[in-house]
């Protein structure tokens, strides 16, 4: 663990900039970009999604945190493949692994208490956290509705 400890402004800007930028833009760069838009193009995008986001789990070598960041490149899939971009996915990825850097650096424990009650979670935290996860889906399926209709159902113009 002393390895991972970030005990300097340097130390968060080294990492941070490792963690939270590269791995963010090479990871949605080579899942979303690359392999789940081959998936898509040779079978349905349910089976792209999920193939692509096994790959991602299976990738991060944690046999810990596997259902979680399954369930995380199933959300990623489907923001990528819903705004047809991998820029989104990208900045999601990239808030993830910062909020997991911020918390994970601090090796005191003191700067996350509000975070935690005892070794779990805070329900305070979940329920804030669930909020806004369901207020931001809410804002991407209206911000990209006009988007996705348009790829189910093409503008059909009758033959003069």
């Amino acid at each position: 663990t002393g390895f991972f400890a970030l005990h300097t402004w340097q130390d968060y800007l080294i990492v941070g900039f490792g963690v939270v930028v590269i791995a963010a833009v090479c990871e949605e760069s080579l899942f979303r970009g690359f392999m789940q838009v081959s998936f898509e193009a040779h079978g349905n995008v349910t089976r792209a999604v999920l193939i692509t986001a096994l790959f991602f789990a299976v990738a991060h070598f944690n046999p810990w945190w596997m259902v979680q960041i399954l369930i995380l490149g199933v959300v990623l899939g489907f923001i990528s493949w819903r705004s047809g971009s991998s820029l989104p996915g990208m900045v999601v990825h990239g808030l993830n692994n910062a909020l997991a850097l911020a918390a994970g650096g601090d090796t005191t424990g003191s700067k996350w208490a509000w975070y935690n009650t005892g070794n779990h979670v805070s329900p305070a935290v979940l329920v804030a956290a669930g909020t806004m996860l369901f207020l931001g889906f809410k804002f991407f399926l209206r911000s990209t509705e006009n988007t996705f209709i348009e790829d189910i159902i093409p503008d059909e113009t009758p033959a003069a």
